[in-house]
């Protein structure tokens, strides 16, 4: 493809003789290795991630049989695992990461879901509703490893054009996940006759693997050192920032967004199939739940940059009032 006004790096801008890449300001070799490094990460984050639909899909589905019918409130907790599993596994997470290297910090990551995979599977096998749990909070803890994909490949990128490359890459990943998911939910239900909720769980293994093979080909590039003489800002308290009127407003948009974002997605597969929908279509809203999750990410930049912050995050809250309002209208497909 050619290369618009201004971009077109090989040449002086008189039009004469290439340039070199010290001329040019452009680390060639390390663009190259971390536009790699972002494909990886995508096609890891394509199969370590569609783990997690998984889970939403069947967490409460397969603990329903588990438990007695007056327990039955308690079937969403497998769902709540996978959610606590995410939010504990932040810090230690990038911890890891930092002491081990991003590589084999990242293959800690696949190997903890695929125990959780199996965990699960076995559980099932075993109905045994504790083991279900431990399995679910184990995938969530992997996910906190695959959380820090994209800024492992923004971090590695030299300049900013190539970070946003990098990620974007890596979101494409989280695009097919919320495929990749459901289409082995799908495929793989028949794995055990003794009950179609344990296969699923046991691919998670599988889909581990194939993120692990990719993880292999990741090279551990550090951030780009800061230039010299360059003074790194001090930044502020976190007690000064978290007494912000603004700062306050946003954590508690974030908590009634995420709380009714997991709402929907731990109650929609119980509600689905209460109303006499298949596990077909119980896995494609929940696909589609996950589509809709990152797909946005490629334009709210642009939006953020053209409406301000507010208004887009005001737009998300009416969004979730607007799924309230259509889930009241009924409950056909």
């Amino acid at each position: 493809m050619a290369a618009g006004p201004g971009l077109d790096y090989g040449r002086a801008p008189t039009g004469g003789v290439p340039m070199s890449s010290a001329e040019t300001g452009i680390d060639r070799p390390r663009t190259a290795a971390a536009l790699r490094n972002a494909l990886v990460l995508a096609a890891a984050s394509a199969f370590g991630g569609a783990a997690a639909p998984i889970v939403i899909t069947l967490g409460a589905l397969a603990a329903l049989p588990l438990l007695d019918p007056a327990a039955h409130w308690m079937a969403t907790l497998p769902v709540t695992g996978l959610s606590v599993g995410v939010a504990l596994g932040a810090v230690p997470a990038a911890f890891l990461l930092a002491r081990l290297g991003r590589r084999l910090g990242f293959l800690l990551g696949t190997a903890i879901g695929a125990l959780g995979g199996i965990a699960g599977g076995l559980s099932i096998l075993g109905e045994s509703f504790a083991g279900l749990i431990v399995g679910t909070f184990l995938v969530g803890f992997s996910g906190a490893f695959l959380q820090q994909y994209r800024f492992a490949a923004a971090d590695g990128a030299p300049d900013q054009a190539s970070k946003a490359k990098a990620i974007s890459w890596v979101m494409i990943g989280g695009v097919a996940a919320a495929i990749i998911g459901p289409q082995t939910l799908l495929l793989t239900g028949s794995l055990f006759a003794a009950n179609e909720y344990a296969g699923p769980f046991i691919a998670i293994v599988g889909l581990m693997a194939i993120a692990a093979a990719a993880l292999w080909l990741l090279a551990d590039l550090a951030p780009p050192k800061p230039a010299t003489g360059e003074v790194k800002p001090s930044g502020r308290p976190l007690g000064e920032i978290a007494r912000q009127p603004r700062f306050i407003v946003a954590v508690g948009c974030a908590i009634a967004s995420f709380a009714m974002m997991s709402l929907v997605m731990t109650a929609a597969p119980l509600a689905m199939i209460a109303h006499g929908h298949s596990q077909t279509n119980t896995a494609l809203g929940i696909q589609w739940h996950v589509i809709a999750m990152y797909l946005p990410s490629f334009v709210t930049g642009s939006l953020i940059a053209r409406f301000g912050k507010e208004r887009i995050v005001a737009t998300g809250l009416a969004l979730l009032l607007i799924c309230a309002a259509i889930a009241l209208t009924g409950a056909d497909i």
